[in-house]
């Protein structure tokens, strides 16, 4: 019981995910339900809410989590109507599974405006009905990928935006700088997989190849499960340097500035790679890695970790000038000017 207490006390007061009382009851912006993973100190999804609140600046957004403080367990019960539209963020969220669905269908049924913010599809066909009606009526925004449009299509017949992920509504164009001899690797997952020993130990062959290289090589965790992976992958590398757990964008985009090329497993180092024009290579230990590189043609820099070895990762190292970034400026330019016109037509379905 005690734990469970911590817990919530934790994740309602102390993870800075809700908006202030006064923010909430007396500002004069609009109130945004905001649906999507949060809690766990997971960069990958503290990226994609700072990317909502990027894009819907100037409004306040409403996590929709069963740990809330009690102001807002209020504010869902007696003011419910002041909601204005609800945001699904960016995780791999569409599928059989759909938390608070109470609250959220109360919001559907009203006809509130719907935005999917490069939401993800799962494989199962079988969505949750309240999935099904949502994707259909008053929404707007769009999908991660190819496979999550492909998805949609088969479910529900009703073509969706492409419109890649979240984080990709905060891209500017990279100016080519010079970088020292640094190599940023990244491993960890929630799950199990296929491959998961046999793609850690070629990633570790490879670091330490380009140790005896003379280059440095550094490991950049984004939740606290990578850290535990780290410190396996130090005792066989000692020259390995542990980075902290980015805070930020900003703070990810400074780290990624000084690296050559990145080697990894978590989606969202491959997505900040990419918007920092870092040459890279994806562990694609699940599709959602296929549904991001698809939306900007980069299908080939992923590889499965049953099938990845030292030297592929080496080679792909060694090519890394072959990176056509102007070719994927221009993708992630169109795919975040899609995100904002449907941010614009999302707030213009709120004032009809």
């Amino acid at each position: 019981m005690l734990k469970k207490i911590k817990k919530y006390v934790l994740r309602a007061y102390f993870y800075g995910h809700f908006p202030s009382f006064w923010q909430l009851y007396f500002s004069k912006k609009r109130v945004l339900a905001y649906y999507g993973f949060l809690g766990d100190r997971n960069f990958g999804d503290e990226l994609v809410f700072e990317s909502a609140k990027t894009l819907f600046s100037g409004t306040v957004l409403l996590p929709v989590l069963h740990h809330s403080p009690l102001y807002v367990k209020l504010y869902r019960t007696l003011f419910k109507r002041r909601i204005a539209g609800i945001v699904v963020g960016g995780g791999t969220l569409i599928g059989p599974y759909f938390a608070e669905k109470r609250f959220i269908r109360s919001l559907n049924a009203s006809n509130t405006p719907i935005f999917f913010h490069g939401t993800g599809v799962t494989s199962t066909i079988n969505f949750e009905e309240l999935w099904n009606h949502m994707l259909v009526t008053n929404s707007f925004g769009g999908i991660r990928g190819k496979l999550s449009y492909e998805r949609i299509l088969a479910a529900v017949k009703k073509q969706r935006n492409i419109i890649g992920d979240a984080c990709f509504c905060m891209y500017d164009p990279v100016a080519p700088k010079e970088k020292p001899k640094k190599v940023l690797i990244n491993f960890g997952a929630h799950h199990l997989f296929d491959g998961r020993e046999h793609s850690k130990n070629e990633l570790i062959k490879f670091s330490r190849q380009l140790v005896t290289e003379g280059y440095e090589v550094h490991f950049l965790p984004l939740h606290e499960i990578d850290c535990n992976e780290a410190t396996g992958i130090k005792a066989a590398i000692p020259e390995l340097r542990l980075l902290p757990i980015p805070r930020t964008f900003t703070e990810a985009k400074q780290i990624f500035s000084d690296y050559l090329f990145a080697a990894g497993l978590r989606l969202h180092f491959i997505a900040i790679a990419a918007l920092c024009h870092v040459p890279f290579i994806a562990i694609n230990y699940k599709d959602k890695h296929d549904d991001l590189l698809g939306s900007i043609g980069l299908e080939e820099k992923g590889s499965l970790p049953a099938k990845i070895t030292a030297d592929h990762i080496l080679s792909s190292f060694r090519q890394r000038e072959t990176f056509d970034w102007p070719r994927i400026s221009g993708r992630l330019i169109a795919l975040k000017a899609v995100q904002e016109q449907e941010a614009a037509n999302f707030f213009n379905a709120m004032n009809s």
